[in-house]
């Protein structure tokens, strides 16, 4: 395809992006050598490094690095390659994402940065604890309600469906109504 004009620079994810987030290193070497640029961004602001380094795809981050990716670029939430990587325990690609200037003290929008991310990992790990528990998440329960009423009903069929609904127990109910 890129032979006959493909572009392969298109998309919100690229074609760069989708052989980085499957681990293609044939195809990630063939993309950068016909011109894909390695710091493009998806909506959410991934990069193919991003995606390679949160997959631990160790072969695709070490041929993105090779051609110049962003190793501190940041997403849409904030984190940033190495945070990724930190988050899913991929630790040869926290080796070489250091090893290439990775900064550990930039922080996401949560206000942690990847060494933060780390310590909160390791202490779960040694108390056999995941992190949302740590942080003090413990609901054992979380209020629910349905969804119901379409444009096309009636009110005396919207009352009878809302009371159907709190009939099965929701204790809230969010209407469409009118046109």
């Amino acid at each position: 395809l890129l032979q006959h004009g493909a572009e392969p620079n298109r998309g919100m994810f690229n074609s760069l992006m989708w052989a980085s987030f499957h681990g293609n290193e044939e195809t990630v070497e063939h993309l950068l050598s016909h011109g894909s640029q390695p710091d493009l961004r998806s909506r959410d602001g991934w990069s193919a490094l991003m995606w390679a380094s949160e997959r631990g795809h160790q072969p695709v981050v070490q041929k993105l690095l090779a051609s110049g990716a962003g190793v501190n670029l940041q997403n849409s939430e904030g984190y940033t390659p190495l945070m990724l990587a930190v988050k899913r325990g991929r630790t040869e690609t926290v080796k070489t994402l250091l090893s290439s200037g990775a900064d550990i003290g930039i922080q996401g929008f949560d206000r942690k940065s990847a060494i933060d991310l780390a310590i909160w990992d390791i202490k779960g790990k040694t108390q056999n604890l995941p992190i949302w528990r740590l942080l003090g998440g413990a609901h054992t329960s979380v209020p629910i309600y349905a969804t119901c009423g379409f444009s096309f009903l009636s009110n005396s069929e919207i009352v009878e469906v809302v009371g159907r609904v709190v009939d099965k127990g929701f204790t809230g109910v969010k209407l469409q109504v009118g046109r």
